[in-house]
């Protein structure tokens, strides 16, 4: 690997005493250009996730994002070489479907990434006769696969999105669904939102916001969701 100044794992995206939201605000302003910089943020990412085996979070995945877009070759074919899964270990059979759901996260497709998460969703449950989930299919899905869709979720945009943000939201909230519906941004002025043109497909979306759930359905399947006891 082509060496960097240790210096740079002082930068403030590398430190435990600045916030996440001051690491993610420093972070997408890092020039893609910076060689150094690059060099430095695979480094960390190596030494924490692939050495260390710890589980990344919202800045790791926003880093990784920043190597992800940079032109760099030599990077790149680190990437390439080491980090064949992306961040997160995908132990699973239905290995290449969430692959698909990493690469759209990454590119920010979120529009995409809510079809394929909902689509996904039931052939997690093994449904073959329709294409939306009942609340009794939920327990079908492989807690293992579901963490491994939350995690994507949340370390793919910075933190916000994710079926446990969600849940959270909804517990700060008195499990109230209209309140719910109200900061998730899914109902404006008591009007449940219009798909797809009322929802917001990028990282200005309110905390919670994805991925979506048929509010048209009622609120069982998404409360059977969020009741899983794998969000702790």
């Amino acid at each position: 690997m082509s060496k960097f100044s240790e210096n740079l794992l002082e930068l403030p995206c590398f430190s435990k005493s600045v916030s996440v939201q001051k690491k993610i605000e420093f972070i997408t302003q890092i020039d893609l250009h910076d060689t150094d910089v690059l060099y430095a943020i695979y480094y960390f990412l190596e030494n924490k996730i692939l050495k260390h085996k710890e589980l990344p979070d919202c800045v790791d995945g926003t880093l990784y994002k920043v190597l992800i877009n940079s032109s760099n070759l030599q990077i790149s074919n680190l990437i390439k070489d080491n980090f064949i899964d992306g961040l997160l270990p995908l132990n699973s059979t239905f290995y290449l479907h969430h692959s698909r759901l990493q690469d759209l996260l990454l590119k920010d497709n979120f529009q995409e990434a809510d079809k394929f998460t909902a689509t996904f969703l039931c052939l997690l449950a093994d449904l073959k006769d329709r294409n939306w989930l009942y609340f009794s299919d939920v327990s079908k899905i492989a807690g293992l696969d579901l963490q491994i869709i939350d995690n994507m979720w949340k370390i793919y945009s910075q933190g916000k999105f994710g079926f446990s943000i969600q849940k959270q939201i909804w517990l700060n909230n008195n499990c109230n669904w209209d309140l719910l519906w109200d900061k998730l941004g899914w109902r404006k002025d008591n009007v449940l939102c219009r798909y797809p043109t009322d929802f917001v497909w990028n990282l200005n979306a309110p905390v919670g916001h994805l991925p979506l759930s048929n509010q048209l359905r009622g609120f069982q399947t998404l409360k059977a969701l969020l009741n899983l006891d794998i969000w702790g």
